[in-house]
């Protein structure tokens, strides 16, 4: 059976559309990526007075894990399938089911094999609605500060305040953004269910 769409729906003004292949792995591989980045300074030495400045800075790296599993589907149709920080266990011989969000995004992963499911655990980061929590935010910055006059200091200052309230209800709103999609693909969660590392 090729890809087919298996469910569209809307969640909190998200549309979204889940889609479905399933097959047995005929291959996998697996790699990852990591990026480093920061900024380091210092250590110069004064010939002057012969001391040494102190390094500084931070440097940061993140691990980006790649996974490609081959399937070959009911038709006989052959797919290989790029996971992003989506690992599945699996060896050839195994039969998998893949839910896709959108056209690229591999969300969810059920090996029928060894039942277990496996969830793409940055989902929420995605669905978070960010214009909002601005919005919000800036909007309540300008209402306190139009009630009291209080001037630039008094605008920064609830405009902060108001991105903090803000993010209680946009987390709410991406949980259950998340939890819509998950639900789309009838996949309950089970106790051997995996979601990996963020």
């Amino acid at each position: 059976m090729p890809i087919e769409k298996c469910h569209e729906g809307r969640k909190l003004l998200y549309k979204f559309a889940v889609s479905r292949l399933s097959g047995t792995v005929l291959g996998e591989t697996t790699r990852s990526e990591t990026t480093v980045s920061g900024k380091i300074y210092g250590g110069g030495t004064n010939s002057t007075y012969g001391t040494v400045a102190p390094v500084q800075g931070t440097i940061e790296s993140e691990t980006t894990r790649y996974q490609t599993v081959f399937l070959r589907d009911d038709d006989g149709s052959e797919h290989a399938i790029e996971l992003v920080d989506l690992l599945v266990p699996c060896r050839e011989g195994h039969k998998l089911t893949l839910w896709r969000l959108g056209k690229d995004l591999w969300v969810q992963a059920r090996n029928q094999s060894t039942n277990q499911v496996y969830r793409y655990g940055k989902l929420k980061k995605l669905l978070y609605p960010k214009v909002a929590y601005f919005a919000i935010g800036i909007l309540f910055g300008i209402y306190a500060v139009d009630l009291d006059k209080s001037g630039l200091l008094g605008l920064l200052f609830a405009i902060l305040v108001g991105l903090a309230i803000a993010t209680i209800p946009c987390g709410l709103i991406a949980w259950m953004r998340e939890r819509a999609i998950f639900e789309a693909t009838g996949v309950q969660e089970q106790s051997g269910s995996r979601t990996p590392v963020r």
